[in-house]
């Protein structure tokens, strides 16, 4: 039980797990602190976070319906991880001003998160993974992701229920893109991250056209899962594994023509059904 007088301390890192009787928390019902974890309180139904949060952590509380901050405060919170709270259909209104040091953010399993706050995700977010938000992905043209020059790093995880052709653009500041399960991949889209170093894609019905037509030269490591329309490397990407330390294609049971290597490379597999490959270079 968390009296009125222990909201006065100031703690590292406070976890709430399995409160039942817990249905609202704020800065006046539980003590500030650094680090705060939320886990399987079924009956918490609001969430307001507290200012001095730096990292928050939402874990199974199935009726949470509202997230938000303070009116006119602003919080100091840097990373964002909500995992498995089906009824949360919002995230919190003008994080470019409220959560303006936001530099993680994290989604798992919210499936009835619509979008994003009107204005858009703070300008500093380094870091996205929408893992099996199906509405929220499915809306994704409207995230303006070109708008954040710092994403470093983004992850999207789905159920392959969007619709083909829609177009979406991303910052050229991606250095790490992992995508699984979407319709609406194009080379246009890969050929403006300039700055891409890693790759990993799965469950892709375009994977071929997608190879064939050409990767970002600033990659350096590749990885292919769940691809089972790839029958082959097309010639362009052998053209630029001489540049990869790292590559992977697994499990691809239809991908069947790998060549060794003409441009010193020496390509070992490590076990199968599983299909990965390490690069190294010949000595000269």
């Amino acid at each position: 039980m968390i009296s009125r007088g222990d909201c006065n301390m100031f703690l590292e890192n406070l976890v709430i797990n399995g409160c039942d009787s817990i249905d609202d928390i704020s800065s006046e019902l539980v003590p500030r602190s650094h680090y705060l974890s939320v886990n399987s309180c079924p009956n918490l139904t609001r969430l307001l976070i507290p200012t001095e949060t730096e990292k928050l952590y939402i874990w199974h509380c199935k009726n949470l319906e509202i997230l938000s901050v303070a009116s006119g405060s602003q919080t100091m919170l840097r990373n964002l991880s909500i995992h498995d709270c089906e009824k949360l259909k919002w995230l919190p209104e003008c994080m470019q001003e409220l959560i303006p040091s936001l530099k993680e953010l994290e989604l798992w399993f919210c499936t009835e998160i619509v979008s994003f706050p009107e204005g858009g995700l703070p300008f500093n977010l380094q870091v996205l993974r929408i893992h099996y938000c199906m509405k929220l992905v499915n809306a994704r043209k409207e995230w303006h992701l070109q708008r954040l020059p710092c994403l470093r790093e983004l992850t999207i995880l789905h159920d392959g229920s969007d619709l083909a052709g829609e177009n979406w653009e991303l910052p050229c500041s991606i250095r790490r893109l992992t995508i699984s399960n979407l319709k609406t991949l194009s080379s246009q889209l890969f050929k403006s991250l300039t700055s891409l170093e890693y790759l990993s894609t799965g469950n892709s019905l375009q994977i071929q056209s997608l190879l064939e037509e050409g990767l970002p030269t600033s990659l350096s490591r590749l990885t292919l899962f769940g691809n089972h329309d790839l029958h082959s490397l097309p010639i362009e990407v052998y053209c630029i594994l001489g540049k990869l330390t790292k590559f992977g294609a697994y499990p691809s049971p239809t991908l069947r023509s790998i060549r060794p290597s003409a441009f010193g490379l020496m390509i070992t597999s490590s076990g199968m059904p599983m299909i990965s490959f390490e690069l190294t270079k010949f000595d000269s």
